[in-house]
Parts: structure tokens; C-alpha cells; sequence
């Protein structure tokens, strides 16, 4: 397979046949082809584990899950036609490999609630942010006063507001916020929600950001969620590189080649 490879590299770079197994990768600017494989099997087994020991993959939900096309939630946004009686300041954070979400509740202007929760460690920002929604929308029925009905929902995330918008996109977070969003309309609630500015000076969403800075680094916190994204189990394939760059700097061939291309 090696053999088969270098052939190719030389097509590639253009080299002569005299160069070293090791310089023709570099050359031809590929990864070595068993890096290759072992990277895409580890990303297929990741996919496809159904071992209990494996976390799951955020994989998108089954078309026989999704929602009939008249009974899509529209997403709307908050305006300033209405006063709302409640307002949610939800935020995600990621430190590190530390993930956690943040959940700040008014009404009526008054703080009436903080909510912490902590991911795995390998969850994404964007997965943090939508525990964020998803966990708040969660509290409301539990709320002392339900007269007036009326939210807003407060992210800085657009990411997550385009996604719930966007009906073409099916991941689980995703769709069990559109789901809760759907039964508390039902339940009489009017539920809308609005983009705000990071770190802008915004006392309500500051908190939000540090109740979920907080949780990522609350060790003694359960999780509450621990799908893997594929982009995540992308960038651990991504290692192959390292291993790459570690076998042509012992690589005994190639020495002239490496003097000139390192890396």
C-alpha cells in the first residue's frame, strides 16, 4: 500500500524517482495514507458506536421524528409591541475543555431565579447555549406567578436562533426546544425571543454569563448532557497531523528534504 502510495506522490510532486518514501508525502503535500485510514475508521466508529461506553453522537433526528409541516413552530422574535412579564437571559460557556450553560429568570424586572447547568467536557459552546434555552423553557411552568404568560427569551447566540428558524435542520437540542416551545403555546404561553450583544454592559445577560462560567467549573455538578458533535470527533481525527509531523522529524530518510520543508 506504501509502495502504491509513493508512485502516486511522485505523479503528485513531480519528483524524481530517487526520492525517499517519507520526503514524497511531504512533496506531494498528503498525509500518510495509514494516518488516513485509522483517522477515518476512528470517525466512522465514533458515528456508528453502539457500545454503552461511548458517548452518543449529536447525530440529527430521524425524518420519522420530525414534525408534520402544519405543525411547525414558528420561531418569532421578541418586539417591542408587547410587555413581557418574564425575561430569560440564557448563555453558554466554554473554557478549556470546561462547558457549562446559564439560566437568569425576571418578573416584573426581579430576579427570581438562577439556574446552573454542566456538559461534557467534549460538548460544543453552540450545544451550551441551546441546554440554555431549552433548560429555561423547562422552568416556566414551575414559575409562582403564570397570570401573564408572555417571555422573552434573551441569547447572544445567532447560531442557535438561525438554527431554530432554519427548518431544514433537525439536531435533537434543536428539536426538543421547538417541541417545548410548541407545547407551552399550547399551555397559553407566548413565547418570543431576541439576540442580545456579548459582553455589551447588559446586567441581565452579564449574569446569565457568569451562572454559566460557573457551571463549567463546578466539578461536583452532574451533566446534564454529553453528546458528541461531529465536529468535535472531526478535530480528534485532526490529531493524525501531529503523528504526521512526529514520524518525519524521526523520519532517517528525507534529511536533505526536511532541511528545507520542517514541517
Amino acid at each position: 500500500m506504501q509502495s502504491s502510495q509513493r508512485l502516486i506522490n511522485i505523479k503528485i510532486a513531480k519528483a524524481y524517482r530517487t526520492i525517499s518514501h517519507e520526503a514524497s508525502y511531504m512533496r506531494a503535500g498528503v498525509q500518510l495514507i495509514g494516518i488516513e485510514i485509522e483517522g477515518k475508521a476512528c470517525l466512522y466508529k465514533r458515528k456508528h458506536s453502539t457500545g454503552k461506553e461511548d458517548c452518543q453522537w449529536d447525530t440529527p433526528l430521524p425524518a420519522t421524528e420530525w414534525p408534520h409541516p402544519a405543525l411547525r413552530e414558528n420561531i418569532k422574535e421578541a418586539t417591542d409591541l408587547i410587555t413581557y412579564a418574564t425575561e430569560i437571559f440564557t448563555d453558554g460557556s466554554k473554557i478549556g475543555d470546561k462547558v457549562g450553560a446559564g439560566v437568569a429568570i425576571y418578573t416584573e424586572k426581579i430576579l427570581v431565579r438562577k439556574c446552573k447547568y454542566r456538559l461534557q467536557n467534549h460538548c460544543s459552546n453552540n450545544q451550551a447555549e441551546q441546554i440554555a434555552i431549552l433548560k429555561a423553557l423547562e422552568q416556566l411552568p414551575s414559575l409562582p406567578d403564570q397570570t401573564n404568560r408572555t417571555v422573552t427569551i434573551n441569547t447572544d447566540s445567532k447560531v442557535t436562533l438561525d438554527s431554530l428558524k432554519n427548518n431544514t435542520i433537525h439536531s435533537v437540542l434543536i428539536g426538543e426546544i421547538r417541541n417545548k416551545v410548541r407545547y407551552l403555546t399550547q399551555q397559553n404561553w407566548t413565547i418570543h425571543f431576541s439576540w442580545v450583544t456579548a459582553h455589551a454592559g447588559i446586567e441581565s445577560n452579564d449574569v446569565a454569563d457568569t451562572l454559566a462560567t460557573e457551571a463549567a467549573q463546578d466539578e461536583d455538578r452532574n451533566y446534564v448532557y454529553d453528546r458528541i458533535t461531529v465536529s468535535t470527533i472531526a478535530s480528534s481525527v485532526k490529531e493524525g497531523l501531529k503523528k504526521w509531523q512526529a514520524q518525519w522529524e524521526r523520519a532517517m530518510k528525507g534529511a536533505i528534504c526536511r532541511s528545507f520543508f520542517q514541517t
